[in-house]
């Protein structure tokens, strides 16, 4: 998310060469959001389009994003950071928990598993690093 300075000034034209309505049209950016101008002093970028501070948020949660550090785009649809990791977070191929970074884990392939989760279905005992299953 970037957050950009002021708009640029706006210069006067010479109104009889420019119809008021195309400079109007050309010196505003319109938010993504509302489908309004963005008059405010600072605009929010979050990929290529620009919303009011008041209109970024969360299309899961409805949360406000314009104090948050970061927001992540998929689908285009704007996700707030919790709402991303719950929807497309890596999961614990056994328990279907979410993996935290806090986690420890097992790779085995192209599955993840929690360190605790890597254990044989049969006997339940543990797996180790490089052991065959």
């Amino acid at each position: 998310m970037i957050v950009e300075d002021r708009l640029p000034p706006k210069s006067e034209p010479d109104t009889d060469f420019i119809k008021p309505e195309l400079d109007f049209k050309e010196n505003f950016i319109v938010c993504s959001g509302c489908g309004y101008g963005i008059h405010e002093e600072f605009i929010l970028k979050v990929g290529e389009k620009s919303w009011h501070s008041h209109c970024l948020r969360c299309s899961v949660c409805d949360v406000l994003l314009n104090y948050e550090n970061s927001c992540f785009i998929r689908d285009e649809k704007i996700l707030c950071r919790q709402d991303y990791t719950k929807i497309f977070g890596t999961r614990c191929s056994k328990c279907c928990h979410l993996i935290t970074q806090n986690d420890w884990i097992r790779r085995a392939g192209e599955q993840v598993f929690h360190l605790a989760c890597f254990a044989c279905d049969s006997c339940t005992r543990q797996l180790s690093t490089g052991e065959e299953f």
